[in-house]
């Protein structure tokens, strides 16, 4: 008994030892055994599926082993039934997601939902989009100003690509946080997706779209929009002339914008291991990174953004703080949906 008990302290000190010389080596890399599924809660070819199919392979070339990620494409519910299955999804590593935290947090706040944005291990994210207003050129070629579009707030045709979209939702936080406008007189026309909204814009059914500029600066550009403001803190390098909110002196500004932030995040299940959660972090803003990938984005027409985790983690409760405040916009969305 004496020999057993002394073989266990043995062990123990031998793996005392082994902490004190190698830190982390016993929670060190962890190496995927069989290839990762990586849900994508909206359809193939769409602009989150997209960014997924960009990363992947430079990410498979940094995770440890040589196992692949297979991206998985479950759509339904505005992302909610692709984002609930990477929630309820084994812990072991095997199964992570991309999914758009604010259209999930706004889910969360007005539906009966099986996941908690707040409670998913958060691994970093490939992109943002600022959100910008545009005005139709051909339309209302005298709308050129943000006082322009507040002269004429309620003649307008705001697009959307949605009832309950992030498009929808911006104007309507604006006037609710600004107290420039009555939100509740705007006007809007809802399409299915932004392809509708590019469509609208050409037969002239739409005046006026927050919409974001990594998306869309290539229809600016093409002249069928033209970009009025943008709702950041500082002025975007992709249009440099466009003033922010803030220079607008819009009231709230630093509020909206901060609610506005819209990234795509990688995410897995929550309780997945630490060692897994950094190997995962490590591997992606490795890739990221790489040059290979951002020459992919561009070559796709997808500005690439470098997102830590530690952003996200500070971006997603201060969201859920502010959407959660907003209980007209919540109560109106929670009557169509």
């Amino acid at each position: 008994m004496f020999r057993r008990r002394s073989g266990i302290v043995l062990s123990l000190i031998g793996i005392i030892v082994l902490l004190w010389a190698f830190p982390g080596a016993a929670l060190s890399e962890w190496v995927p055994k069989q290839p990762v599924k990586m849900i994508v809660p909206w359809p193939a070819g769409g602009g989150t599926d997209l960014y997924a199919r960009i990363v992947a392979p430079h990410w498979e070339k940094y995770l440890p082993g040589d196992q692949p990620i297979v991206i998985v494409n479950k759509t339904g519910g505005g992302g909610v039934i692709g984002t609930t299955e990477v929630f309820n999804a084994k812990p072991d590593g095997y199964t992570i997601g991309l999914t758009i935290p604010n259209a999930m947090i706004l889910n969360q706040l007005v539906a009966r939902v099986r996941f908690d944005m707040g409670k998913f291990e958060i691994l970093g994210g490939p992109s943002l989009y600022t959100r910008t207003i545009y005005s139709n050129p051909k339309s209302v070629p005298d709308v050129k100003t943000w006082k322009d579009v507040l002269d004429k707030i309620y003649k307008l045709r705001l697009a959307t690509y949605s009832f309950g979209s992030t498009a929808h939702v911006a104007p309507l936080l604006v006037g609710y946080v600004s107290k420039l406008f009555d939100p509740a007189k705007l006007h809007f026309v809802h399409y299915k997706g932004t392809a509708g909204v590019v469509a609208g814009f050409q037969r002239g059914d739409a005046e006026v779209y927050f919409g974001a500029v990594e998306a869309h600066d290539k229809f600016a550009r093409q002249g069928l929009m033209r970009a009025i403001l943008i709702f950041d803190d500082e002025r975007n390098k992709m249009i440099p002339d466009i003033p922010t909110s803030v220079e607008a002196g819009i009231p709230g500004a630093e509020e909206i914008n901060g609610a506005f932030y819209d990234p795509k995040a990688f995410i897995a299940p929550p309780g997945t291991p630490k060692n897994i959660v950094d190997t995962y972090v490590d591997s992606l803003m490795k890739a990221l990174k790489d040059p290979a990938c951002a020459a992919d984005a561009k070559k796709a027409k997808s500005p690439m953004a470098v997102i830590p985790r530690e952003k996200l983690l500070k971006f997603i409760p201060q969201a859920m703080e502010t959407w959660g405040k907003q209980k007209e916009i919540l109560k109106l969305i929670k009557g169509k949906s």
